[in-house]
């Protein structure tokens, strides 16, 4: 939302999980540029957009949800006209080798966060360009995240203490309890540099290949966004929501 409301963009946003949309269309509504913004039930793989239907294409901590990253970059460069922009924030692996310790807690938070994989940095520059994506950048943010790293521990530590033998006990839902050892193996894989957060951005080339449309899809707004944001729901891997306008 804060691209409509910051920027004045429109912006569409995408969701697999009911219960996400509900939330987002109530946010919407009470948000100054809700005539800006639109929520939908759609599936951030395969989208249902016409082509070349979108200026920008915005990924935060989503698109490590999809089980594969070609399929998702190849989906934002059809809904994309040609000068688009991708954007994807996220996380990365960063080091091929494990030590025993940095396998385990990578297994615990993949599963923590029902994650099919992170895709290496280097792997995701390599689809960006096999998917035709051009002017491709990378920064990494890892340090700037550390301290909410370290929150998110602290954070995990009290509901072990508070909660944590409920659901042991399967009083309360277990998944609470997976989500708190994700969040202890991610700080530690962070600061190991294991794996790393970064930026990603690119664009579509504005002479577009063969079979995409150029200059977009007509009617559209100039400054249309399409984005995608961490889902909330772990039983929904694709459930990331998108707001882009």
């Amino acid at each position: 939302m804060l691209l409509a409301e910051e920027h004045g963009l429109d912006v569409v946003g995408i969701t697999i999980s009911d219960d996400q949309l509900e939330r987002a269309r109530w946010a919407a509504a009470a948000s100054p540029a809700s005539a800006r913004l639109r929520f939908a039930h759609a599936d951030f793989l395969t989208t249902g957009f016409e082509d070349a239907s979108f200026d920008g294409v915005v990924g935060v901590e989503s698109v490590c949800y999809a089980e594969s990253k070609s399929a998702f970059l190849a989906e934002a460069w059809r809904v994309l006209r040609p000068g688009g922009r991708l954007v994807v924030l996220d996380g990365f692996r960063q080091r091929t080798a494990l030590t025993p310790r940095d396998a385990r807690d990578l297994r615990r938070f993949v599963s923590g966060w029902a994650l099919s994989g992170l895709a290496f940095v280097g792997e995701f520059d390599a689809a960006l360009h096999a998917a035709g994506f051009e002017s491709v950048d990378y920064s990494d943010k890892r340090r700037a995240v550390m301290p909410s790293a370290w929150i998110m521990e602290g954070m995990a530590w009290i509901g072990f203490w508070s909660i944590g033998p409920a659901c042991w006990l399967e009083v309360l839902p277990r998944l609470w309890l997976d989500h708190g050892l994700a969040c202890l193996s991610q700080r530690r894989l962070f600061q190991r540099e294991t794996l790393t957060y970064g930026v990603f951005t690119a664009r579509k080339p504005r002479a577009t290949k063969t079979g995409s449309r150029p200059g977009g899809a007509h009617g559209r707004t100039a400054k249309g966004y399409a984005g995608t944001s961490a889902s909330t729901n772990v039983g929904h891997p694709r459930a990331a929501s998108t707001s882009v306008s």
